[in-house]
């Protein structure tokens, strides 16, 4: 009856412990700077901030020359 009552809370405290874990850890590829893009307009591309959810726009020439020309898609993840 010990055992079985030990090995319920070993599993209990691991499971608890991996939750924690799951919560703090942020994974290398959804870093800070990194965004995603969701539309270009006005001489701006507008993004989203992959970490917070923000939006973001850049008034930068080149990111809007290359959305507007097919190689930076809606979707697309880009990193400052």
């Amino acid at each position: 009856m010990r055992t079985g009552f030990w090995a319920v809370l070993g599993v209990i405290a691991l499971g608890l412990a991996l939750s924690v874990a799951q919560t703090v850890y942020t994974p290398a590829s959804l870093e800070s700077g990194s965004y995603r893009v969701v539309s270009v307009s006005n001489g701006r591309l507008h993004t989203e901030d992959t970490v917070t959810g923000k939006r973001v726009s850049f008034p930068d020439q080149e990111l809007v020359k290359a959305a507007l020309s097919g190689k930076i898609k809606r979707g697309d993840v880009i990193r400052r």
